[in-house]
C-alpha cells in the first residue's frame, strides 16, 4: 500500500520562532517519525540549505535532501509547519517550511504542484489564516491535486 504524501499529524500550527537550522530539524524528525526518510536525511536537507537556500519566496521555505541523500528517501511525503511570527531565514522571512521527500519523478511533481500553491502571496496569505490542521490539510491536497 502506497504511504499518502501528507498525513494529518503532519500538519504543525502556531510554531514558536526558532532558528531556522532548528526548523529544518524539526521538519526533518517529522519526515523521519512518518516513515518517509531514514535520520541521516536530515543531514542532507542541512547540507542543501547551507550551499544553497531552500527559501523560495513568499515566506516558503522548502528544506530537502541533497541528491546523493535520496537512498535515504524510503517513501514521498511532505511535513507542514507553521510559524505565525515568521523565522529569519538567512535574512528572509518564513512563516511555511515545507519538509519534502520524492522519490524520482514525484519529487519534481510535488515540488511543481507546491510551487503554484504559493506562487500567489493571496494564496498564502489565505493558508496562513486557517486555524486547524483539517483545513490546512484539505487546502493543500487541493492544490496537489489529490
Amino acid at each position: 500500500m502506497k504511504q499518502e504524501i501528507l498525513l494529518l499529524e503532519n500538519i504543525k500550527l502556531n510554531q514558536s520562532k526558532i532558528p531556522h537550522t532548528e526548523a529544518i530539524k524539526f521538519v526533518g524528525n517529522l519526515l523521519v517519525d512518518s516513515g518517509y526518510v531514514k535520520p541521516r536525511y536530515i543531514e542532507g536537507m542541512l547540507k542543501r540549505d547551507a550551499s544553497l537556500s531552500v527559501f523560495v519566496g513568499n515566506y516558503l521555505a522548502i528544506p530537502h535532501g541533497e541528491f546523493e541523500y535520496k537512498e535515504d528517501i524510503m517513501a514521498s511525503g511532505i511535513v507542514l509547519a507553521i510559524y505565525p511570527d515568521g523565522l529569519d531565514w538567512q535574512g528572509e522571512n518564513v512563516k511555511v517550511v515545507l519538509g519534502l521527500a520524492g522519490i524520482g519523478d514525484e519529487h519534481m511533481e510535488i515540488l511543481s504542484s507546491i510551487a503554484v500553491l504559493f506562487s500567489d502571496l493571496d494564496m498564502v496569505e489565505k493558508l496562513l489564516s486557517l486555524e486547524d490542521e483539517s483545513a490546512v490539510y484539505d487546502y493543500i491536497m487541493k492544490g496537489l491535486g489529490s
